[in-house]
């Protein structure tokens, strides 16, 4: 499409495609778009979409692995995933069983993500386990080319189903085990009354997870349903759901409504300025100034924390304590001494972790990273000489891996 001089609706109505994949971009004052691409059988896959109730997922986890496998098991929160792998490591032993998710060390995470990508990753070929879970939240949908003979989701928003999709039978690999050779997904907890599990309402609100299992199709074709699927969830049409069913749905539209128009509100207070591109009376035409932060609030945790277009969320430094000093998990050395040490402080700058979610609602988070900073004030003081540590927040966990903060004891476990 070529497209120069429409109003703004009628350049809505000529760029609304489902084509995918597409490219739309400005050529001078025209906006083009190229959707014709070529389709080949590397690019595309069939996807059976299945449903399954949690309280057998352990059974089905057994009867999927009797001939061997890969299991990827996607959750949306860290302590449902914690405790799924404590079940499976007693059932199928923990050998066969790996966990990721995003409240490890940043290290600690690069060496589980490493590992599976040595077992599961595009270079193994069919070099593979005979067996293994992997057990993982959002994590696991991000960027990491791992492949799954089968996955088990919880429900999730479509277009984040699709993201973890891209990991089931994402390699060319011949030697799949007979009974996976063909892509399954096995939705977690989908019912007639639209209920879900308390964290997975928390992280995603129940008006999109609503639309998706209203909108789901038995089987999904990658890629060309993505763009018709996402638009489905996320348009306003109208869902035919019985009477009990309307007020509850109709509730959570008004919540997610709220919710986008506050986040519209918080990105509004850190947006960018118009430049000045003619010079005028009081302003020259130059960009000095443009990146202002015009908040009130101007720390930069705080700002942080305002335009992550996420939950909100703290990152701290994670250290332990060792003898009257303290130093990385990793290594078991005080290194109190050598802060100011550019490859010290470097190495020390690498372990961060983020905090547990109930430390950052929206009723706690100002007193958590208040907290925080006096915290940095009497034990971290020594991080302001460090061009790599000064400023960052960061914890001492004690000699039993435990650190207590705004009510909450934290217990770290590698």
């Amino acid at each position: 499409a070529d497209i120069k001089g429409d109003t703004f609706e009628q350049l809505k109505q000529t760029l609304s495609t489902l084509s995918y994949p597409l490219i739309t971009y400005t050529d001078g004052k025209a906006v083009r778009q190229e959707r014709d691409f070529i389709e080949t059988n590397e690019t595309s896959k069939q996807i059976n979409i299945l449903h399954l109730d949690t309280s057998r997922l352990i059974d089905k986890v057994k009867e999927l692995t009797f001939d061997g496998g890969i299991v990827g098991i996607i959750v949306n929160t860290v302590k449902k995933a914690q405790d799924l792998t404590r079940l499976l490591e007693k059932e199928l032993g923990e050998e066969n069983v790996e966990l990721l998710h995003s409240n490890f060390i940043s290290t600690d995470r690069i060496k589980n993500e490493k590992n599976l990508l040595s077992i599961i990753g595009k270079g193994v070929g069919n070099n593979r386990p005979f067996k293994k879970i992997i057990v993982g939240t959002q994590v696991i949908e991000q960027s990491l080319d791992i492949d799954f003979d089968v996955m088990i989701s919880d429900i999730a928003p479509m277009d984040l189903l699709i993201q973890r999709i891209g990991r089931l039978h994402r390699h060319d690999l011949k030697d799949r085990p007979k009974s996976l050779k063909i892509p399954n997904l096995y939705i977690l907890d989908t019912n007639d009354d639209y209920e879900y599990e308390k964290g997975t309402d928390a992280v995603y609100g129940k008006y999109i997870l609503m639309r998706t299992q209203y909108f789901m199709p038995k089987i999904i074709n990658i890629p060309m349903d993505i763009s018709y699927l996402i638009q489905k969830i996320y348009s306003n049409e109208e869902l035919e759901l019985d009477e009990n069913l309307k007020s509850i749905y109709e509730n959570s539209k008004q919540k997610y409504n709220e919710k986008i128009d506050y986040k519209k509100k918080r990105a509004n207070d850190y947006k960018l300025k118009s430049p000045v591109l003619k010079q005028k009376r009081l302003q020259s035409s130059t960009l000095v100034g443009w990146l202002n932060n015009t908040s009130k609030d101007k720390t930069d945790e705080k700002a942080f924390a305002q335009v992550r277009d996420i939950e909100q969320t703290i990152e701290v430094i994670a250290l332990k304590k060792m003898g009257t000093g303290y130093g990385i998990f990793e290594d078991g050395l005080d290194i109190t001494n050598q802060i100011g040490n550019y490859n010290i402080d470097k190495e020390i700058a690498k372990n961060t972790l983020r905090l547990p979610r109930l430390l950052s609602l929206p009723h706690n988070i100002d007193k958590t990273i208040e907290l925080l900073e006096n915290y940095y004030k009497i034990h971290l003081l020594k991080w302001e000489k460090s061009t790599w540590l000064k400023g960052e927040l960061g914890i001492i966990f004690d000699e039993e891996n435990k650190f207590e903060i705004n009510g909450v004891t934290l217990k770290y476990d590698t």
